[in-house]
């Protein structure tokens, strides 16, 4: 479930950064810290982020994007938050 991967709290989701055929991409703030907020167009797709986040929550490699967890916006809109990379 979801709530086994992990909500976190005190992220600031800011601007869109990219968007494909499933979601948008978001930079944000966790801590003081830019992250990437993925938030997918469907939410028929959340148990496809759940499965994601599930996986990456076990991954660590310096070559993966580290995850840090789920964030839930006051609106009820899901997030999976990731490490941000800039180019």
């Amino acid at each position: 479930t979801m709530e086994s991967i992990g909500f976190i709290k005190g992220v600031s989701v800011q601007t869109q950064i990219g968007s494909g055929n499933f979601g948008a991409v978001f930079k944000g703030l966790w801590d003081s810290s830019p992250v990437a907020c993925k938030l997918l167009h469907n939410e028929l797709l959340l148990k496809e982020m759940e499965s994601e986040a599930a996986t990456m929550k076990k991954l660590t490699h310096p070559n993966i994007v580290a995850f840090y967890g789920l964030y839930k916006d006051p609106s009820g809109a899901v997030y999976m938050v990731t490490e941000y990379c800039s180019l």
